[in-house]
């Protein structure tokens, strides 16, 4: 039996096992890391991945080959975000985030256009001491980095990201196979119109076994996925604030990300003071950790 979240994840996403259109070989643009301290003169790179901090940053290894390699990290939680860092022998930063999987796997790197050559430096954040190395991957570890599910996240919502075969992008590989298939055809004499019909069918088919395959995975384990399950937990809060404020007011004294974006929109009819204006409205609301925490004023 489907859970009332797994239902509605089938009824959103269904249309996507039926495309009509692939967007094909459209590269990732990369993304500059750009370094914001150096503190007290220590070599290191504090990166702003977030609006509300700077994460930690630590250093994996100097002077390392990169080509063809992955990198296989032994990370102990399961969908945290970070950034892997590296500087590039023309001395520039770049980076790609990623999202943590409990226990030792691969994660592709070669997918990004300066991962070459030899790294000054590379790099990790959130992470300390965590268990490392750079390997060029067997065939079995390629079909296992090709089927590895995407996570559904707030910022994926909408996507479920780049795969790829031997750092080839899984879009690239489709139009090729379609550029193949269709000469094939043709070689066998069928009309050139028919033949892009019969390639375009091979992609979409071979398209959608992935697909299914990924969400497949995220119906599975939608309940368990905090990331997610959070904006239902900030609208039962809101819904509950609204009650128990009625005519009143509320401000905010700190909160978080994604809270004070989703708040401000549930709760835009009640009247609102900033808390330096008028730090004695009827209800006050602040974070706790991950927890939403509300309160009446104690003066009144």
């Amino acid at each position: 039996m489907c859970t009332k979240i797994q239902r509605s994840f089938l009824i959103a996403h269904f249309h996507y096992l039926l495309p009509v259109t692939v967007i094909l070989g459209i590269k990732q643009i990369p993304t500059k890391i750009i370094p914001l301290l150096i503190l007290f003169g220590v070599n290191g790179l504090l990166l702003s991945t977030t609006l509300d901090s700077a994460p930690e940053v630590y250093q994996l290894a100097k002077n390392r080959r990169v080509d063809n390699r992955v990198v296989e990290l032994e990370l102990p939680v399961e969908g945290k975000n970070f950034s892997l860092i590296w500087v590039s022998e023309k001395n520039k930063q770049w980076g790609k985030n990623l999202r943590s999987r409990k226990g030792t796997h691969l994660y592709e790197i070669r997918d990004h256009p300066e991962w070459k050559g030899e790294a000054i430096g590379i790099y990790i954040t959130k992470f300390e001491n965590v268990n490392w190395k750079l390997k060029i991957p067997t065939l079995k570890e390629e079909l296992k980095i090709f089927m590895t599910p995407m996570s559904i996240t707030p910022s994926t919502i909408n996507a479920l990201g780049f795969r790829t075969i031997k750092g080839w992008k899984w879009d690239t590989i489709l139009i090729l196979l379609l550029y193949g298939s269709t000469a094939f055809f043709i070689a066998l004499r069928k009309k050139v119109i028919l033949s892009l019909y019969f390639g375009f069918i091979l992609i979409w088919v071979l398209m959608d076994i992935r697909n299914t395959y990924d969400y497949y995975h995220i119906w599975k384990n939608i309940d368990s996925n905090t990331s997610i399950n959070y904006f239902k937990e900030i609208k039962v809060f809101s819904d509950e604030t609204i009650q128990e404020i009625g005519n009143g007011s509320w401000t905010v004294e700190k909160l978080n990300w994604p809270a004070r974006s989703i708040l401000p929109y549930h709760l835009a009819e009640k009247k609102f003071y900033k808390h330096t204006e008028n730090p004695n409205a009827d209800i006050i609301i602040r974070q706790s950790g991950n927890r939403l925490v509300r309160e009446k004023d104690r003066q009144k």
